[in-house]
């Protein structure tokens, strides 16, 4: 891993004892003109310097595919949960079915998400509308 050179002169000329001498005596910013000379009184043996790591970011293109993996997941828990409540309920009103379902989930989901799914359940036979009412469900076993 690398580190941005600006973290590596804050850490040796800010800790308690500096291993590089400022210019200037602000440590939380590096200034493009400031020269750093080496401590040359620094002799100790026995202090250790800590250099803190710095947390790589992450590059727009993984966080796009992190968040497609993440709605990914959320669409199979989504299809999980419904098939459980239709599991547990055998038959179930299209509200009723929304309702429980939005306060199992842990995280928020859309609305149009969710008729996807159902619709998704729907045409695999995991559930089916009811022939007299279409806004009930029922399980298929």
């Amino acid at each position: 891993m690398q580190l941005k050179c600006n973290e590596l002169i804050r850490t040796l000329s800010a800790s308690k004892t500096p291993i590089l001498k400022r210019t200037k005596a602000e440590k939380q910013k590096i200034f493009p003109d400031e020269v750093f000379t080496f401590h040359d009184d620094f002799n100790d043996k026995m202090h250790k310097i800590k250099i803190s790591q710095v947390q790589m970011k992450e590059t727009e293109r993984e966080q796009q595919q992190t968040e497609e993996e993440v709605e990914q997941d959320r669409l199979y828990v989504i299809d999980a949960n419904i098939v459980r409540i239709m599991k547990q309920h055998k038959n179930l009103n299209h509200t009723a079915l929304i309702n429980e379902l939005f306060t199992v989930l842990r995280f928020p989901a859309r609305n149009q998400d969710v008729k996807k799914r159902i619709e998704s359940l729907i045409e695999r036979e995991y559930v089916a509308r009811d022939d007299h009412d279409q806004q009930v469900y029922r399980y298929v076993a």
